[in-house]
Formats: C-alpha cells, sequence, structure tokens
C-alpha cells in the first residue's frame, strides 16, 4: 500500500512539472512576439467557427443520404412487391384449374431435382392436393 501512494505521488509531482514546462514553453513562444500572438488568435477565431460548421454540416449531409438510402431500399422493396403482385394477377387470369381438385394453379419454381429452375404448374391448395401440370 505504501509503496502503490508513493509511485502515485511520484507520477502527480511529474504530471505537473511537465504542465509547468509546457505552460513555460508556450508562454515564451506567445508573449515575445506580441504580433505573432495576435495573429494565432484570430487565426483561431476564424478557423473554429468555420470547422464547426463543417462538422454539423457534415452530420446533417450524413443523416440525409442515410434517410435517402433507406428510402430508396423501400422503394425497390415496394416495386417488387408491385410487379410480383402484377405477375401473379397475370397467371390468375390465365392459370388453369387442378384436374384433380378443380382450384386454380399458381406458377411454381422447381428448386430440387432433375428439373430444379424450371417453372410448372402447382395447385394452390398444396400440400392438400399435389396436383401439377407443365407450362
Amino acid at each position: 500500500m505504501a509503496g502503490s501512494s508513493k509511485r502515485e505521488q511520484v507520477a502527480s509531482d511529474e504530471a505537473q512539472r511537465d504542465s509547468i514546462r509546457w505552460h513555460e514553453i508556450s508562454s515564451k513562444c506567445c508573449m515575445g512576439n506580441p504580433a505573432l500572438d495576435q495573429l494565432i488568435h484570430s487565426l483561431f477565431a476564424m478557423v473554429v467557427p468555420i470547422l464547426i460548421g463543417c462538422a454539423i454540416v457534415g452530420s446533417v449531409l450524413g443523416a440525409a443520404v442515410k434517410w435517402l438510402e433507406r428510402r430508396a431500399v423501400r422503394l425497390g422493396k415496394s416495386i417488387g412487391k408491385t410487379r410480383a403482385l402484377r405477375q401473379m394477377q397475370t397467371d390468375a387470369a390465365n392459370a388453369p384449374h387442378c384436374s384433380s381438385c378443380n382450384s386454380l394453379m399458381v406458377r411454381r419454381k422447381a428448386k430440387r431435382g432433375v428439373n430444379a429452375g424450371s417453372e410448372f404448374w402447382g395447385c394452390s391448395t398444396y400440400p392438400t392436393c399435389r396436383g401439377t401440370r407443365a407450362i
């Protein structure tokens, strides 16, 4: 315990000495030349508001871009749903009736087997009725 408090005291003393050194260096730099000191202060007065303004504009633009991106994704999904709905409506108008149960058939795509990827008419009451027909 005593060793750790002594180490903490030494670290605190070193930090205080570094702070004093930095203050001495900065005061010698600027205080030796009042014109330079005035120039630095005026530059900071001009640059800081510009940097703050750029940060605000950047964050607002970032939020706007994220909003536009979400909006575009929603619009894309909506367009996809609309196209799928139109396709289903045209398919329903041309859809044959199931030979087993006389229900309307829907267009399906084979996912497995020899005919994977090919489309066919399947009964809309699947799995109750497993009627199929080639397109």
